[in-house]
């Protein structure tokens, strides 16, 4: 069984950007679960992944899991480690590097090419970390998903970001925005359960003996998107952002005698 310091060290070796209470409790889903199938979609480099599996082989288990991800695009976070190819390399290194390789299929490119390509009969656990457009795969694996499969969704909050990319030029990021209208409208909606919150994951299950109708869940979703035409901003948010492009602007050099500047301040004066 692993233990938490050992899953921590792991999870540090994968490059999670996750909390690492996130990862303990998709450790823990996976060990408490009857098994099955796991889909997830959004790999990054394997963090969530790794956690499930070991946590599956910790009860005796021998999980099988297909992870999803395009690996590049305009607003993806891997086109920082290079292609698709350079990717898939550290993805892979990472899942021999757990021991959990031979439990895992990953597959390059996109959900609907995934769903599409891959008739799972059967869906035990659907795990969604990817571009925030969860209608789009709620709907895609409805007919596969279990009557009572977990589901887990990453960024459920409600705050609008701005990000950059590699080259500086920015952009506005609403994907936490647009994932908690879809999954509360799915919840009030009777399709889902959320049972717990981790930060800004949500733990949901298939709600038991709810019909998954696809074009009412697309009319629900529609309805989601056009509440994006105005969204709020905080203060902190653009205020925080802000300070990180004056930052990312400064020479490193000028950070240093800054840096210097202040700690020499904050020296006592001798009497």
């Amino acid at each position: 069984m692993t233990d938490l310091k050992q899953l921590r060290s792991v999870m540090v070796e994968a490059n999670g950007m996750l909390p690492f209470e996130v990862y303990k409790e998709l450790y823990h889903l996976a060990a408490q679960g009857s098994g099955g199938t796991i889909v997830e979609i959004g790999t990054a480099h394997g963090a969530g992944t790794i956690a499930l599996c070991l946590g599956a082989l910790s009860a005796g288990k021998e999980p099988q899991v297909f992870t999803v991800d395009r690996f590049e695009g305009r607003y993806s976070s891997r086109t920082a480690y290079g292609g698709v190819v350079d990717n898939l390399e550290i993805v892979r290194t990472n899942f021999r590097s757990a021991g959990v390789d031979r439990h895992v299929q990953i597959f390059a490119g996109s959900s609907s090419d995934f769903a599409a390509q891959q008739s799972l009969e059967r869906i035990d656990v659907l795990v969604l970390d990817a571009d925030g457009r969860i209608d789009r795969d709620l709907i895609n694996f409805a007919d596969s998903l279990s009557n009572d499969a977990a589901i887990v969704i990453d960024d459920y909050d409600s705050r609008a970001h701005f990000s950059s990319r590699a080259d500086g030029s920015t952009y506005i990021d609403l994907k936490h925005v647009i994932t908690k209208l879809l999954l509360d409208k799915y919840a009030s909606a009777g399709l889902v359960d959320i049972t717990r919150i981790c930060h800004s994951t949500a733990f949901c299950r298939k709600k038991a003996g709810s019909h998954w109708d696809k074009r009412q869940m697309a009319d629900l979703a529609l309805e989601c998107y056009r509440e994006l035409v105005f969204t709020d901003f905080d203060r902190n948010t653009i205020a925080k952002w802000l300070r990180q492009r004056a930052k990312s602007n400064i020479p490193a050099w000028l950070l240093r005698r800054i840096r210097d500047y202040r700690t020499a301040r904050m020296k006592p004066v001798p009497l």
